[in-house]
């Protein structure tokens, strides 16, 4: 069996959370979140490991519910401790002065509260990570 590393569950993680973003209850809001976890090989432009079109939470008339429209949003997964690279933090930066919305974590904790704060999500229940403090990495920021 193959050993993998943090980052790797990490991102195995996201991607589960992901498949199930516009879920309410046991329904699936349609459309559904499009995500796409790019492996250039060498070939094409660098990007980040989640490139998705996904539909923040709004309220309506006092009812929470998903907006009509989606957002495009990109997610840098890092091993705990770790940060982006330059290139990286640059594509981050870029597609954020696009109109869209970007960020990087290094924990599950981390991704849960930045989609929180984003609006993508709301909190999840049971117990709460600890009060986390954010970092602003050029536009992006970070839930350490």
């Amino acid at each position: 069996m193959p050993h993998h590393g943090p980052e790797y569950y990490l991102k195995e993680a996201i991607k589960e959370h992901l498949a199930t973003l516009h879920r309410s209850g046991a329904v699936m809001e349609l459309p559904k979140p499009y995500t796409y976890m790019p492996v250039p090989y060498g070939y094409g432009k660098k990007t980040v490991d989640f490139l998705v079109a996904a539909r923040k939470l709004v309220t309506v008339d006092g009812v929470e519910k998903r907006a009509k429209d989606a957002t495009f949003l990109a997610i840098e997964a890092k091993a705990p401790g770790k940060k982006p690279t330059k290139p990286q933090e640059t594509c981050l930066c870029e597609i954020e002065e696009a109109g869209g919305t970007a960020f990087w974590c290094d924990s599950f904790a981390g991704y849960l509260m930045n989609m929180h704060v984003l609006g993508f999500t709301a909190l999840p229940r049971g117990p709460q990570p600890a009060p986390q403090r954010t970092m602003p990495k050029g536009k992006s920021a970070m839930i350490l």
